[in-house]
């Protein structure tokens, strides 16, 4: 089975950190994005992840909820799993998908590994025996916490 692709979004170089390092000794496989644009760019480099984890709100011309939209777009069953200190805030999203996530600020990295771990159990189980395989042969697989930015 193909290691769990995440695109985490954070601006914030210390969360970034802690968070990747959490998730990576959980076993996912995790490129790291210090920007909404480097994000950007990282999608259209590589294609698809298995989840997309992002802050909302950043530094630089793209917001977290930017980088959903662009998401959404492109893989519209692509779980996103957004983190903020202000849930409002993505009332700008418009409608959540059905494997969107918020986890509220302060949060520890055992609760984002949690509502991944949530939103990819929903995505497979809506998308059949068939599972995540189009995103496992995404051009990301064996991507070992990368960073750009």
């Amino acid at each position: 089975m193909a290691q769990t692709q995440v695109l985490f979004v954070e601006d914030e170089d210390l969360i970034r950190v802690i968070v990747t390092e959490s998730l990576a000794e959980a076993g996912l496989a995790v490129t790291e994005a210090c920007s909404g644009e480097a994000a950007v760019e990282l999608l259209r480099e590589r294609g698809c992840f298995d989840v997309l984890l992002t802050d909302v709100h950043m530094r630089g011309r793209l917001s977290g909820v930017d980088v959903a939209r662009h998401v959404r777009s492109l893989w519209p069953e692509m779980p996103i799993v957004f983190v903020t200190g202000r849930p409002d805030a993505l009332h700008e999203f418009g409608v959540p998908g059905p494997h969107d996530h918020c986890v509220l600020k302060p949060y520890r990295p055992a609760e984002v590994l949690a509502t991944i771990e949530a939103s990819l159990v929903q995505a497979t189980e809506q998308e059949g025996p068939r599972g995540r395989a189009d995103h496992a042969a995404s051009p990301v697989a064996n991507t070992q916490a990368t960073s750009t930015g």
